[in-house]
């Protein structure tokens, strides 16, 4: 394993950027596959046992057919928004601090 000791905090942050959307274009493709899967006869039981998911998060992205997270999900903040506001020289999320 490589050592991330002497990087700069941008670029942990930088690496920290590309891991999460890496991390959403692999939940996006996960996400399509379940739901192909589940429409082509996989039961839910057989997803969870492949894949290790839980059942609720199958049963979440199963009903998720536009790709849009639900009312739980939507409210959720995402943990890099301010990494990425930052980065970008805007102020943080819910005003300047």
């Amino acid at each position: 394993m490589m050592s991330y000791m002497t990087n700069t905090p941008e670029e942990h942050e930088a690496a920290l950027l590309a891991w999460a959307a890496e991390r959403q274009s692999s939940d996006s493709t996960r996400d399509t596959l379940i739901r192909e899967a589940v429409a082509g006869g996989v039961t839910k039981h057989r997803v969870h046992v492949l894949t290790g998911l839980a059942r609720t998060t199958i049963d979440r992205i199963v009903s998720d057919r536009e790709g849009a997270p639900g009312p739980c999900l939507a409210a959720a903040p995402d943990p890099l928004e301010n990494v990425v506001r930052r980065l970008a020289g805007l102020p943080p999320e819910g005003g300047p601090r």
